[in-house]
């Protein structure tokens, strides 16, 4: 019975080549090591870098529906919601003082600067995004902005990447 399997194996040894065999043995005798058996590795093709860094390209879909690239700060300190800035939201046609579905002010939320007592009521909107193969639909609040990113995600946005 095992010389059976053993023949098998040879035979279809062009259809494996995604599996390996970690430990450098010897196969002399055509015996598999049941301490280290072949593995599965998928193909380079089908893995995905789905690690986060600080600056980050997304996609975020326009009025159109259509994804738009955007420049976005993953915030860890950023303990409040993701924020989209106003000139960002009005290129796009997602901005509140523009007529759109993708638009509608879902409330209000204050920021809270870091600098004390610093704080400014801002609207909020649904943003949809996709970052790396993930998409995201969160609630964001659009604020002036005079810095360089597009999009500032929040600490609970970037948990919910994480997580799944």
């Amino acid at each position: 019975a095992i010389q059976s399997i053993i023949t098998t194996n040879e035979s279809n040894e062009n259809d494996n080549n995604n599996y390996s065999n970690d430990s450098n043995n010897n196969n002399d005798n055509n015996l598999e090591n049941l301490n280290d058996p072949p593995r599965y590795k998928p193909s380079n093709d089908t893995l995905q870098d789905m690690s986060l860094s600080v600056h980050e390209t997304i996609y975020v879909i326009n009025s159109s529906g259509k994804e738009v690239e955007a420049r976005a700060v993953l915030d860890t300190g950023n303990s409040g919601v993701t924020l989209i800035s106003n000139s960002f939201s009005k290129s796009i046609g997602i901005h509140p003082s523009q007529k759109s579905v993708f638009n509608r002010i879902l409330g209000v939320t204050t920021v809270v600067g870091v600098v004390h007592g610093a704080s400014v009521s801002v609207p909020q909107i649904n943003l949809q995004y996709r970052i790396k193969t993930k998409k995201m639909n969160v609630i964001a609040g659009v604020i002036e902005s005079r810095s360089s990113w597009d999009v500032l995600v929040c600490k609970s946005d970037i948990k919910s990447f994480q997580d799944d």
